[in-house]
């Protein structure tokens, strides 16, 4: 089997946008495989696309660690799913790389398997039918099932309106977690801005692009209209992929655009600046390469493949 960062192009974009943002010492999960891992009671599965907006798995991990939750965390193309492959047309190319996962997590003996991804939660446990001797579940409903071992904070007077998803059971657990940890945050009060099943499981480049660029801002547009009209201080996004397609948007309105994890995390003294939103509003490339230029180097990313992924995701905007 080819190595996964060699086998799909999105890997490499990945991967490029990844050593812009972060770099190697600011990171608290694992990207390469490991020889003889250590068993943990927990495994926090982040996925690879997360790595597009590295502030959140920084911020996921740090709340784990605050919960004195013993895990390790997996991130990367080196842990791919497999979704990928599916995704470019092949419905079962994915299932090696996704049996190849379930075996790496099992290496762990973990009770838990934790995952980040609504995608790969989605691919894992439904597509491929995949399981374990651990209990598999979605990052925000475990959160939500501990919120007793965070000690939050009071934050000020913050009213948030919840972008979320419906139309299956998986959808309305992820987003009721999300809203009672939301509502456990001391000064932060809930306004309700609806949903639509448009969306599916999450929000993605894929979908617009499918959609057409009018009828995907006659989608969102209403809901931000109406969170601005409920007084909203911030529009929280629940998937690292709202977060993504949405950010660029908080220049037209008068809230900001954050993943509801960061105002969460904001009760724990723990923030992390969203650089992908900071380029995402900036749309100028000379400007984000010289921003970036220090992780660059140290990351050693070639000038060359930096200028081509910041002009196709923060200056013409198709890289969500």
């Amino acid at each position: 089997m080819p190595k996964a960062e060699e086998s799909v192009p999105l890997f490499r974009e990945v991967q490029t946008l990844e050593g812009l943002l972060i770099r190697e010492e600011e990171k608290d999960w694992i990207e390469r495989r490991q020889a003889e891992p250590s068993p943990r009671p927990t495994v926090l599965y982040l996925g690879c696309n997360i790595l597009r907006t590295p502030h959140l798995a920084q911020t996921v991990t740090a709340l784990f660690r605050r919960m004195g939750e013993d895990f390790v965390a997996l991130g990367g193309p080196a842990f791919c799913c497999g979704a990928p492959f599916r995704t470019e047309g092949e419905k079962d190319g994915g299932r090696p790389w996704g049996e190849k996962l379930a075996s790496h997590f099992e290496r762990f003996q973990p009770q838990r398997v934790v995952m980040w991804c609504p995608g790969c939660l989605h691919y894992y446990e439904r597509v491929l039918a995949l399981s374990g001797p651990f209990r598999l579940q979605h990052v925000t409903e475990f959160l939500a099932e501990n919120r007793d071992r965070l000690t939050l904070a009071p934050i000020p007077a913050t009213r948030v309106a919840l972008h979320y998803h419906s139309g299956s059971p998986a959808a309305e657990r992820h987003a009721a977690a999300a809203r009672a940890l939301l509502a456990a945050v001391p000064g932060v009060e809930l306004l309700e801005i609806g949903t639509s099943v448009t969306w599916g499981r999450n929000c993605s480049g894929i979908l617009r692009d499918g959609m057409g660029q009018e009828a995907w801002q006659a989608l969102i547009t209403p809901f931000f209209q109406k969170a601005a009209a409920l007084g909203a201080d911030i529009f929280a996004t629940l998937y690292h992929g709202c977060q993504r397609m949405y950010a660029g948007y908080e220049e037209g309105f008068p809230f900001a655009i954050e993943h509801y994890l960061s105002v969460v995390a904001r009760a724990l003294g723990i923030a992390y600046p969203d650089r992908y939103k900071k380029y995402l509003l900036w749309k100028d490339r000379d400007r984000i390469l010289e921003d970036a230029s220090p992780c660059m180097k140290v990351n050693h990313v070639k000038a060359d493949l930096a200028a081509a992924v910041v002009e196709h995701i923060f200056v013409n905007d198709r890289g969500l």
